[in-house]
């Protein structure tokens, strides 16, 4: 049993803040402290100790004072302060990414010298399986050296080896995460369904079917995609756009299980869907401004944009009520 379940367990009170449930105890002087004191679960001592010891400074925002110029202000204060520590970390999440394709195309190869569909089927899970962990691992690692900096710390790489224990919950989360999916997919195939039947479209039909596949029918094509992209981006985004936390909360916790990170992401994004919206679409100029630089400058932007994902997720839990 974890610290965290010990304070909850318990009953304690948090020692600075009489009436609040206690979620931790202070590693230093042994305190009681809520979430405010641990500021999510992002601290390991209390607000005092920090002081005393120079620890670094309280992550400034929380949902009362998020705004996007102020969480753009702060993310890259930090980001001027460690990027080059944060890049060699992201650079590892890169390297990560490929050695985790390379383990899953092997075991397809295996799969496939067996010369057995069975054998194929199980050795090609079994390889995407140890793909995720190790790219997912190497996620969490960083978002993790993120928060630290966020906190005020330094960077240190070696956090980035401290997730691996959280491999098996990441992939059990990513695999409901997908499941997720396929009821956004239905909507998405239904309301393009109604669209080519409501323009007269029987897609019963296989010349009119293969009309619209060729483009020949592409009014009412068109339509259809317009109207699949309309769904996508409205109920789908809704539904989707609160998974962006699901690596964020697995590294910021200690106490998560897969489906309950899930619920967690969508009670914390509650009334901030627009700003987490506009975060990710920062990802794109981001993205374009690093190829531009001649590929060298994709891996800080990168590292930069999970910064910003990361203080996102850190603004959203301080003040949240669930961690009272």
């Amino acid at each position: 049993m974890t610290e965290l379940d010990l304070g909850r367990v318990g009953g304690a009170e948090c020692a600075l803040h009489p009436g609040r449930n206690a979620l931790r105890t202070c590693q230093r002087c042994g305190g009681f402290m809520c979430g405010t004191c641990t500021e999510g679960g992002a601290q390991w001592a209390c607000p005092s100790c920090r002081e005393r010891e120079g620890i670094g400074s309280a992550f400034p925002l929380d949902r009362s004072n998020l705004s996007f110029g102020g969480l753009l202000e702060v993310c890259w204060d930090a980001f001027q302060r460690e990027w080059l520590m944060l890049s060699l970390g992201f650079l590892f999440v890169f390297v990560a990414s490929v050695v985790g394709g390379l383990v899953s195309n092997l075991f397809s190869y295996v799969g496939g010298v067996l010369d057995s569909a069975g054998a194929l089927v199980l050795f090609t899970i079994t390889g995407s399986v140890f793909s995720l962990m190790i790219q997912g691992v190497a996620t969490l690692g960083f978002l993790r050296m993120g928060m630290d900096v966020l906190n005020g710390q330094r960077a240190d790489l070696g956090t980035m080896f401290g997730q691996t224990s959280k491999a098996l919950p990441l992939v059990i989360a990513q695999l409901f995460a997908t499941l997720c999916l396929i009821p956004v997919i239905l909507l998405c195939g239904v309301a393009m369904w109604a669209t080519l039947s409501l323009t007269g479209v029987s897609l019963g039909s296989g010349a009119e079917a293969s009309a619209i596949l060729s483009g020949r029918s592409s009014a009412a094509g068109l339509m259809a995609l317009l109207v699949g992209a309309v769904t996508l981006f409205g109920p789908g985004l809704w539904f989707l756009v609160p998974l962006t936390f699901m690596s964020p909360a697995l590294a910021y916790r200690e106490d998560t299980g897969p489906l309950e990170v899930l619920m967690h992401c969508h009670d914390v994004i509650r009334g901030h869907r627009l700003i987490t919206v506009g975060v990710l679409l920062m990802g794109v100029p981001l993205t374009v401004v690093g190829i531009v630089m001649c590929c060298v400058g994709l891996v800080p932007a990168m590292a930069f944009f999970n910064l910003l994902v990361a203080g996102l997720y850190m603004a959203l839990v301080n003040g949240w009520e669930g961690e009272d």
